[in-house]
């Protein structure tokens, strides 16, 4: 995330993005722990993957403002 600068311009819109992103993912994990939502194992994988970068997303934009 520190090499891609297109966050930049707007960082505090980035990070509610990756919030609202990350945030309604983890929801998702919740109906599925229950077997209520039945999702492959790849998704879960792809969604790892998102919650991590998502995290950065959410991360590294807060050090560059302060």
């Amino acid at each position: 995330m520190g090499n891609w600068t297109h966050w930049k311009r707007k960082p505090i819109h980035f990070m509610s993005s990756a919030l609202l992103f990350s945030g309604s993912l983890i929801i998702v994990m919740g109906p599925d722990s229950m077997e209520i939502v039945i999702l492959p194992a790849l998704a879960w994988v792809i969604g790892a993957f998102f919650l991590g970068f998502m995290g950065s997303g959410e991360s590294v934009p807060y050090g560059f403002i302060l």
